[in-house]
């Protein structure tokens, strides 16, 4: 790479466009590259994806081309990351320059425990948002999950890395290959070898209720054999229902996405966010009515937390 700048790890260059993104700290790896936070040559805060090479750079740059791609047929939606830059760099370097975030869901619950049902609620409707434009462009993200869903101040969440995205074959309502973490796959790739668009669905299921429960609905340090075993006995479903004492159609509408059968679970995101705006509408309403009759009452905690981790 080339030669750091005092106080970053390393800078990055585009030669065509002349810019420079300075490198400061490591927020992320995953199976196919890095993710660097920083800022670019005019102050801008960024993230920064680097492929990391294989030993198959073909099979990396066609990922890489097709994330980039994805990209730029989201610019502008407001649930699905945005990019500014997209470049091999003088070294090689396959790079997507991105803004940057707050961090991960996966991060939030970590350090601050149990977000309120309304923004539960409100992630759901978002990522529902972002996965019916996804769908619009015969594409499957393949890979939602706490880590790619990441958040903003304003309550906002946006859904990143299409890494493993697929578009659907012509004529076809399925993509074909195992691949992602153990325990976010859904059912029928393991039972069929296939994911559809409700595979999103399921998953978006999976990080609802990994916020209803301030955990994964699978622990990730389970083996890989345990951890399929749970999705084909329905484990995260039977969870969901377990919290319907407490969380109500919240908990049942999650339950639903995370059926096991296809044809059992919402057939559409658009059908998922009907759903969700309804239950949140409603919390929304109580809330107003409480307060109406609580003038005085001493201020509620932060909408999105309930209780913090101990």
């Amino acid at each position: 790479m080339n030669q750091p700048t005092p106080s970053a790890s390393f800078t990055l260059h585009n030669p065509v466009r002349q810019s420079y993104y300075y490198c400061f700290e490591r927020l992320g790896q995953g199976a196919f590259g890095e993710v660097w936070g920083g800022v670019s040559d005019t102050g801008l805060a960024i993230a920064v994806k680097l492929w990391r090479p294989t030993s198959d750079p073909f099979r990396d740059f066609s990922r890489w081309l097709n994330e980039q791609e994805l990209y730029l047929k989201c610019l502008s939606h407001p649930y699905i990351i945005s990019t500014y830059d997209q470049f091999v760099s003088p070294e090689g370097f396959l790079t997507i320059v991105m803004e940057r975030a707050q961090g991960s869901l996966e991060s939030l619950v970590e350090s601050h425990g149990v977000p309120d049902p309304r923004y539960v609620l409100s992630v759901g409707i978002q990522l529902c948002i972002a996965l019916e434009h996804v769908h619009s462009l015969n594409v499957i993200h393949r890979d939602v999950t706490p880590r790619n869903v990441l958040w903003f101040p304003d309550g906002v969440v946006k859904l990143a890395d299409f890494g493993i995205s697929k578009e659907l074959p012509e004529g076809d309502d399925f993509a074909r290959t195992l691949i992602g973490l153990p325990g976010t796959i859904p059912p029928e790739l393991l039972k069929a070898g296939r994911s559809t668009p409700q595979s999103d669905i399921y998953q978006v299921g999976l990080v609802l209720l990994h916020l209803l429960l301030g955990r994964p609905p699978i622990a990730t340090t389970v083996p890989h054999a345990n951890s399929i075993k749970q999705i084909v006995d329905g484990v995260p479903r039977k969870l969901a229902e377990e919290q319907i004492q407490n969380h109500g159609k919240t908990a049942e509408i999650i339950a639903k996405m995370l059926r096991r059968r296809t044809d059992w679970r919402y057939q559409t995101p658009a059908e998922v966010r009907a759903e969700l705006q309804e239950q949140l509408n409603q919390l929304i309403a109580f809330d107003q009515f409480f307060s109406r009759l609580a003038p005085h009452s001493p201020p509620s905690t932060p909408p999105i937390y309930k209780r913090r981790k101990r």
